[in-house]
């Protein structure tokens, strides 16, 4: 078992995932648990390094961990589940992953949503692409504040209130590593745009 390559655990009503399930499975590369009614992606799950394909479509995600940027991820299959919102390093770990799809989630496109939105709309992949967000030519779409298609928002828009140990006029980095950066009138940084009236 130990060899185990692909595993597919998809349709079966899954709520939970044991922390110990993966143990051992160091080269498992292909893991499907699509279709079942796994409500979280947690860092008990102890996904092993080798893991390049991960099925997680039509369960009940509201929550991704941190810990999933450890995984080397080439595929990642999240649409149709209960997405509302992404942490900041998620959006960023999602930027480089080859295949996703994030369709069919009832996104709140708001300020924590942010990078995502911009990089949805200047990222040529994540366009008309068929790699990236859209998935069989169907695109993210943004549930509140206002149903659409996440192109159509107008990022600089989105008014984000200050970040918590910032001075006005600021925001905390990406990388939520907790340094204030200036925003100004020259800054193309989409938090910052948010930021600008």
């Amino acid at each position: 078992m130990t060899s185990l390559k692909t595993l597919v655990l998809a349709n079966n009503n899954l709520t939970k995932i044991p922390g110990v399930a993966f143990q051992n499975l160091h080269q498992l590369k292909y893991l499907h648990l699509d279709n079942n009614q796994l409500v979280s992606v947690s860092s008990s799950w102890q996904l092993p390094a080798s893991l390049k394909s991960l099925y997680l479509s039509d369960n009940q995600i509201i929550h991704i961990d941190d810990s999933i940027i450890a995984l080397d991820l080439t595929f990642l299959y999240l649409h149709g589940n209960k997405l509302q919102t992404l942490s900041t390093v998620v959006q960023m770990y999602l930027a480089g992953i080859k295949n996703l799809t994030v369709h069919g989630n009832p996104w709140r496109c708001d300020c924590d949503l942010v990078f995502l939105i911009h990089l949805v709309k200047t990222s040529r992949g994540f366009r008309g692409g068929y790699d990236k967000l859209n998935s069989h030519h169907v695109t993210m779409t943004c549930e509140t504040p206002s149903r659409g298609s996440v192109t159509e928002i107008d990022e600089t828009k989105v008014k984000c209130p200050p970040s918590p140990g910032c001075p006005e006029g600021t925001y905390k980095n990406y990388a939520g590593v907790g340094l204030c950066t200036a925003c100004t009138s020259e800054t193309s940084d989409p938090c910052c745009a948010a930021r600008q009236e």
